[in-house]
């Protein structure tokens, strides 16, 4: 048996493939033992003060937690196997998207849960439909900057010159002023 973890594949033995495997799903299984505690017993806490924003800060922040985790499992599982030099910038560059896009994905919950909570409520007091029209508008407009901040983040962590990206953006949104002006 000693002899098939001993063997090759692809500059690596079978024994660290397996080592590395172990840590990814080991990371994965504590992603999820951690949202289960977070149920279980942080949500139960926070429930029991008279703040809601403890509660929409553990509700928001349970699954990009348990996706860094996986994150986490995922770069140390394969950063003790050895590749070559092109597959390992190209599996840091895709950590490092994946990282922005998880914190991003983070903010944009938290800060649609904040509008939902607390703006929401306080525009339905009011007597004018205008803030219930506008609302929705400001809270897709809020959840699209975001991504697209994160998503350029993303990319110029990849490595990529988002210079373009970013000038493009910039004509795109004067010719839609432009066209709305109307």
């Amino acid at each position: 048996m000693n002899g098939f973890f001993a063997r090759e594949f692809y500059h690596n033995t079978v024994g660290n493939w397996v080592v590395s495997l172990l840590i990814i799903l080991g990371a994965i299984v504590v992603g999820k033992i951690v949202f289960w505690i977070s149920n279980k017993f942080l949500k139960k806490l926070t429930a029991k003060s008279s703040s809601k924003l403890d509660d929409i800060v553990i509700d928001m922040i349970e699954e990009p937690v348990v996706f860094a985790i996986a994150i986490a499992g995922i770069w140390f599982g394969l950063e003790r196997l050895h590749f070559s030099e092109g597959l390992d910038n190209w599996l840091t560059k895709i950590y490092h998207v994946m990282i922005a896009i998880n914190i991003t994905w983070f903010i944009a919950r938290f800060l649609d849960a904040i509008i939902r909570e607390y703006v929401i409520p306080f525009t339905e007091k009011s007597e004018t439909d205008l803030d219930n029209q506008i609302i929705p508008i400001v809270r897709k407009g809020v959840r699209t900057v975001i991504w697209v901040v994160g998503i350029i983040v993303a990319l110029n962590n990849a490595g990529y010159d988002v210079g373009a990206l970013i000038a493009g953006l910039g004509i795109g949104g004067l010719a839609l002023a432009m066209a709305a002006k109307e």
